[in-house]
């Protein structure tokens, strides 16, 4: 006597197995379905949030301010550390820029963000002149030399100048200093300039001690103070500005900023997002494709094995490979989350935590599956518990269960080309439909988005005659689910089921192998199939 196919409740797919290795429940296809609950329900669609006006084609999106920013690029956005300053910071769009609410918007939307400046100030490129003033005195009251810095708008501070020649300041003279050249890189603004005073104590230790700050622009400045008079130290002097090829910019939880350029990892100053020492620069051994955190630890993903760099203090930070042979295929499929960063590898979906790197997708994908996909394309982000993989250019994607292994497919109506995730658990995605570029919310849609789910092979020992099946569900005549029932490979009947009662299958064919399938927007709880309808109602 044939066993009924019982599937009380639904769940994602293991591509990796063949049909009737899969348990009941899970599926050979499970596209657009929402498993959240263990029924079977429609995923939501998505809502048009704004329809952008930046001219050309689009790549990424950030919410600022309640207004969306576009760049045609793949850019890297990073709030300020210090939140009330109402800034961000980002790398992709030519050298790394930072902006505010009044310099993005101060244009029309098709230009958000208008205006932006320099991530990082150059430092002045030639030392002062310096000329004593007065008549020299018996003694020599001190051996001094001079530096300045470049303050731009927002008080940001540049690297000094080299230094200028050393002279004897004897008691009542004074020093005029000359040479001051503004600053020649785009997006780089002096407001004033900071100068300062090479000062000696008593122990020997000598300090670059402030002068004074005049408004920029001035030809020449006189120094006439005691060293009693001066103000703090400088303490620029390492502050080199990213490099114009910086990308991947992040904003780590110790307030430190990170990027990477070719095999280089770039260390910021804590809480000083422009300033990237040269001294601090962590190179790998092979290019690094992206980088993510989790606590004090920065994953870099690379063409090659995975680096990670440790520490508390940006100055003392180690940098490490990891014995797991994984390159990372895309930049925009590394995804930080608490206790650590998920990449697209090359044999599936890569963890690196604090016990090393694994394959979260091992028992989901073989490697030919998973390279099959495309995962040089993904775009992701973490949404409710899953993975969520976008393939550029498509409207196709994945959603990895991260607690299961278990897979979705994603089924779009426009192509997708950029995300951007709230904090707050709100997806948004860039997408194209031909005509438009839109920002649109994730399962934020009225209208859903129809499921199809193929469940796993029910083979039995020997072959037999279905003839009776049950849908129980919310289905009703205005919105019936579509059922379908597949015998050794074929379909043997297909049927718009509009309620939960029983109804008869078709008789002819006997078949070991059986499977079925579902299609709807109706909420579906479970399935049976029986031999008969008594069987079916009890079992």
């Amino acid at each position: 006597m044939p066993r009924p196919i019982v599937i009380p409740g639904f769940r994602g797919m293991r591509p990796r197995r063949r049909g009737h290795d899969l348990d009941p429940g899970q599926a050979r296809l499970a596209r657009n379905c929402d498993l959240s609950r263990a029924s079977l329900r429609p995923m939501a669609g998505l809502e048009t949030i704004d329809v952008l006006e930046q001219p050309g084609e689009l790549g990424s999106i950030a919410l600022f301010e309640g207004k969306w920013l576009a760049w045609p690029g793949d850019v890297d956005v990073v709030a300020s550390p210090y939140p009330s300053a109402r800034r961000i910071m980002f790398t992709g769009d030519g050298y790394p820029r930072q902006t505010d609410a009044d310099m993005a918007f101060s244009g029309a939307p098709e230009s958000f963000p208008t205006q932006t400046l320099r991530l990082g100030i150059e430092e002045p490129p030639s030392p002062l002149s310096v000329q004593l003033l007065g008549a020299a005195g018996e003694e020599v009251a001190r051996s001094t030399s001079y530096v300045y810095t470049y303050v731009n708008e927002w008080g940001q501070e540049s690297a000094p100048s080299p230094p200028s020649a050393v002279l004897d300041v004897s008691d009542g003279q004074s020093v005029r200093l000359t040479g001051f050249a503004a600053p020649t890189l785009p997006g780089v603004s002096a407001a004033s300039y900071r100068v300062y005073r090479l000062v000696t104590g008593a122990g020997g230790a000598a300090d670059y001690q402030l002068v004074g700050e005049p408004d920029a622009g001035i030809t020449q400045y006189d120094d006439a103070k005691t060293d009693d008079q001066l103000g703090e130290a400088l303490v620029t002097e390492d502050w080199t500005r990213p490099p114009d090829a910086l990308q991947g910019l992040l904003l780590a939880q110790n307030g430190i900023c990170f990027g990477f350029a070719g095999r280089e990892l770039f260390v910021s100053e804590t809480g000083i997002p422009y300033a990237f020492p040269e001294a601090w620069i962590l190179e790998a051994d092979e290019d690094i494709v992206g980088i993510g955190y989790y606590g004090t630890t920065v994953v870099a993903c690379t063409t090659g094995r995975p680096w990670i760099a440790t520490g508390i203090e940006p100055a003392a930070m180690a940098f490490v490979p990891l014995s797991f042979e994984q390159a990372c295929a895309s930049k925009r499929s590394v995804v930080s989350v608490p206790g650590g960063v998920l990449y697209a590898g090359t044999d599936g979906l890569a963890f690196i935590g604090p016990e090393g790197g694994r394959i979260l997708t091992q028992e989901t994908y073989t490697s030919e599956q998973w390279q099959v996909l495309g995962p040089q394309d993904i775009i992701a982000c973490v949404f409710e518990g899953a993975y969520m993989a976008f393939f550029a250019g498509t409207g196709t994607g994945i959603a990895v269960e991260l607690a299961t292994g278990d897979v979705r497919e994603l089924r779009l109506p426009r192509t997708v080309h950029g995300l951007h995730h709230e904090p707050a658990e709100a997806l948004y995605l860039l997408t194209f439909d031909g005509t438009d570029w839109r920002v649109e919310r994730w399962k934020g849609g009225t209208a859903a988005l129809e499921y199809r789910w193929h469940s796993h092979t029910d083979r039995q020992e020997r072959a037999w005659n279905p003839t009776a099946a049950q849908v129980v569900g919310a289905q009703d005549s205005t919105t019936p689910v579509t059922f379908r029932l597949y015998g050794d490979g074929a379909l043997r009947h297909e049927a718009a089921v509009p309620s939960s009662e029983p109804f008869r299958l078709p008789a002819g064919y006997a078949a070991r192998e059986v499977e079925v399938e579902l299609e709807g927007l109706a909420e579906v709880d479970a399935v049976r199939v029986a031999a008969s309808v008594e069987e079916l109602l009890h079992g």
